[in-house]
C-alpha cells in the first residue's frame, strides 16, 4: 500500500506540463494527502514510534525529490510549448527534451524504488504481510 501510494504521488508530481485549475495536481496538496494516508497506514500496522520516524524521513525524501523533479520539468514546459507552436518546430530539440525527461523520470523512479526498499526493511515481516493482505483486499490478488 505504501509503495502504490508513493508511486501514485510520484507520477502525479512529476508528470509533464499541466494546469493547476483543480488543485488535483498541486504537489503540496498531494504531499499532504500522502502524509495523511501514511499515518493511517502506519496506525493499521501498529508501527512503533521509531519505525514511524524512519518511514516519515524516507517518505519526506521521496516527496522532496518529487517536488524537485516536478519543478525542473515545469520550468521547461514553456519553452517546449513555444517550440511546438512555432512555425517551424525544432524536432531534434524537442526529441532531446523528451529523451531528457524520460531519463530524469527513470532516474527518479530508481531513487524512489530504493527508498521504498528502505521502508520495507524498516517493517517487520508481520507488518509487510499485513500490508500485502490490505493491498490484495483493496486491489485484488496479483501474482508476481
Amino acid at each position: 500500500m505504501l509503495a502504490v501510494l508513493a508511486l501514485a504521488l510520484v507520477g502525479s508530481l512529476v508528470a509533464g506540463c499541466h494546469h493547476r485549475h483543480s488543485g488535483h495536481d498541486d504537489p503540496e496538496k498531494m504531499a499532504e494527502k500522502l502524509e495523511q494516508h501514511l499515518e493511517h497506514v502506519l496506525d493499521k500496522i501498529d508501527a512503533t514510534e521509531e519505525q514511524r520516524g524512519k518511514i516519515r524521513q524516507i517518505v519526506g525524501q521521496i516527496s522532496d525529490d518529487a517536488r524537485q523533479t516536478h519543478k525542473k520539468s515545469a520550468e521547461e514546459c514553456g519553452s517546449i510549448v513555444a517550440s511546438l507552436l512555432a512555425d517551424n518546430p525544432d524536432r531534434e530539440w524537442l526529441h532531446s527534451r523528451v529523451d531528457g525527461k524520460s531519463k530524469a523520470m527513470t532516474e527518479f523512479g530508481h531513487r524512489t524504488v530504493d527508498r521504498l526498499i528502505e521502508i520495507s526493511a524498516v517493517l517487520t515481516p508481520e507488518q509487510r504481510t499485513e500490508l500485502q493482505k490490505r493491498f490484495e483486499s483493496a486491489h485484488g490478488s496479483k501474482k508476481r
